[in-house]
């Protein structure tokens, strides 16, 4: 056991040296290499990027703002954290800057939804309750204020270490335990029924 985790630390080293190599080269407008770093983190920044803004169709586009604004920084990337974590930040951000400038937007376009739902009476009897589980949960998420939908995305739907979270959004451990906790608590009043004690 010892044994495989030591080779997989290794595993871990090599791939984070390539990575910062990779990110030394794109910051020298190499395209191979910048095509490797979005290769091996898009998948990651496209799926945050897209919970962060609440499933939001416009998620691609950050993403792409969000690996254009690491192309044109790159050169300030030090090492000091992880590429992973850099780029996570610069999601973050992305995402934050994405809502602010398109709150108004996004409340018309919540309004025109709920207008041209169905009512319960005309759901199909078909509907599944899991399909009508995540929907309650996914707006619940939505409806969070960014700095407790931020903590409940990267911790529980993307699964980062309390360690990441915490460095990529530059807050304390006690400041991110809290934000968890009335998140916790907003999401329970809502969703009391789906929760089991």
């Amino acid at each position: 056991m010892v044994m495989a985790h030591g080779v997989t630390n290794a595993l871990e080293q090599m791939a984070e040296r390539q990575d910062k190599a990779d990110a030394v080269l794109a910051g020298q407008r190499d395209p191979v290499a910048f095509e490797n770093l979005v290769a091996v983190h898009g998948e990651h920044i496209n799926r945050l990027v897209y919970r962060l803004l609440g499933w939001s169709h416009d998620a691609e586009d950050v993403s792409q703002e969000v690996f254009l604004a690491a192309l044109k920084n790159l050169k300030k990337f030090r090492g000091q954290s992880s590429l992973s974590t850099w780029l996570t930040r610069i999601a973050v951000n992305k995402a934050r800057s994405h809502r602010r400038k398109l709150r108004s937007r996004i409340r018309a376009l919540r309004a025109a939804a709920r207008m041209s739902r169905p009512t319960a009476e005309s759901k199909p009897e078909s509907a599944s309750a899991d399909r009508e589980v995540f929907r309650r949960v996914r707006q619940a998420v939505q409806a969070l204020p960014s700095r407790y939908r931020e903590v409940v995305v990267m911790r529980y739907l993307e699964q980062m270490p309390t360690a990441e979270v915490v460095k990529v959004l530059g807050i304390s451990r006690s400041a991110m335990d809290a934000r968890l906790h009335r998140a916790r608590r907003r999401l329970k009043e809502v969703l009391g029924d789906l929760v089991s004690e």
